[in-house]
């Protein structure tokens, strides 16, 4: 009876022992150097950016500290594409009044396309979460890039302005 009682004292005091063992930080240990991990875009990754654009892409940022800036993603496969996204705290100029309103995309988020020079096709999508705002156009040259889906919370910019109004809030 004795021995039992030793061995459940025991065995109490040794279990929290046992689980700060388990739970505490090892001594640092030397490792091999990271590699500096790319620049990555705040806002919509580089992978959803190539599949949206339909190929390899490259990217170039401006961001600030403060959350404001752009990424800029171009294919330069095929016909140029360029999916560029800006975001800001001043207003930004969006879709004109006949554009077409986009639900459950942050706030007062149009959807308009309109021509640019050089026969590019410009689809755009301007929106405001909080006090951000937000710009994301999909520039094709030379052709459209999908014709006109029957929702227009279907078409490929739509879905990626979701994505960025998701990550402002």
């Amino acid at each position: 009876m004795r021995g039992r009682l030793f061995a459940g004292v025991l065995g109490l005091l040794g279990c929290p022992m046992a689980l700060l063992a388990q739970y505490t930080n090892p001594a640092p240990q030397a490792s091999a150097p990271q590699a500096a991990l790319p620049p990555a875009c705040p806002w919509l990754t580089l992978g959803t950016a190539a599949k949206i654009l339909g190929g390899e892409v490259s990217v170039v940022l401006n961001v600030s500290d403060s959350g404001e800036g752009s990424c800029r993603f171009s294919r330069e496969q095929g016909p140029v594409e360029t999916l560029e996204i800006i975001v800001k705290k001043a207003d930004l100029p969006g879709c004109p009044a006949d554009g077409v309103a986009l639900r459950g995309i942050g706030n007062e988020a149009m959807m308009c396309r309109h021509g640019g020079l050089n026969g590019e096709v410009v689809q755009m999508v301007s929106g405001r979460v909080r006090d951000q705002h937000f710009i994301v156009t999909i520039t094709s040259h030379g052709h459209e890039k999908t014709g006109k889906a029957a929702d227009p919370q279907d078409e490929p910019i739509a879905r990626v302005s979701e994505q960025v109004a998701g990550s402002l809030f």
